[in-house]
Formats: C-alpha cells, sequence, structure tokens
C-alpha cells in the first residue's frame, strides 16, 4: 500500500491524483501547459472539483496540445459558448480565455 496524506480521504480520484501525480516534477510541454491551466480555473474552487471535470477540459482544450489550443483564438466564441453552456463546466468566461491566451 501507498503511504498517502490525509487530504485524498477516501474519493478514487483524489486518491488517484494523489498516488499517480501529486509531487510529481514535471517536464513536457503540454503537461505543464495543462497544469497551468487547470490551476488557473481552480482559483476559487477546490482542487477535487476540477479534477472531477479534468475530462471535458482536457476535450475543450484539445487535450492541451499548445498549436491546437492557439488556433482557437480564431474560433474563440464558438468555443467558449460551447464550453460555458455545458453544466459540467464550472469555468468563467476570463478563465477560459486566459487558457487560450497562454499560448502565445
Amino acid at each position: 500500500m501507498t503511504a498517502r496524506c490525509w487530504w485524498p480521504g477516501t474519493d478514487p480520484d483524489y486518491i488517484e491524483y494523489h498516488d499517480r501525480e501529486w509531487g510529481v516534477p514535471v517536464y513536457e510541454d503540454r503537461a505543464l501547459f495543462e497544469c497551468l491551466c487547470l490551476e488557473g480555473q481552480q482559483a476559487g474552487l477546490s482542487w477535487i472539483t476540477i479534477l472531477k471535470k479534468r475530462a471535458r477540459y482536457r476535450t475543450c482544450f484539445k487535450h492541451f496540445e499548445i498549436d491546437r489550443v492557439a488556433r482557437m483564438q480564431d474560433r474563440i466564441a464558438y468555443s467558449l459558448s460551447r464550453f460555458r453552456t455545458n453544466p459540467r463546466s464550472s469555468s468563467k468566461r476570463s478563465r477560459v480565455r486566459s487558457c487560450i491566451r497562454a499560448t502565445r
């Protein structure tokens, strides 16, 4: 059994995150970009809220492929409206825009 901190509790998503990702250095650009964007989405929310919606963020942000997200500039209004009308989204428009703008 993996030694574990108290904060994941019994939530399977939190346990998976703790055991496989938390505290592990990240060096790959796509993974760093995902971390940057998700941290920005998390502001004011609990991290578990973002973890539970991470699959949706990955879909909306083209699996955080920087070149693909950069091309969203031309379609930003459409992309944002689709993202924001999804009830599983917790993001504000400015937070979504910040991820897209970070590709510049």
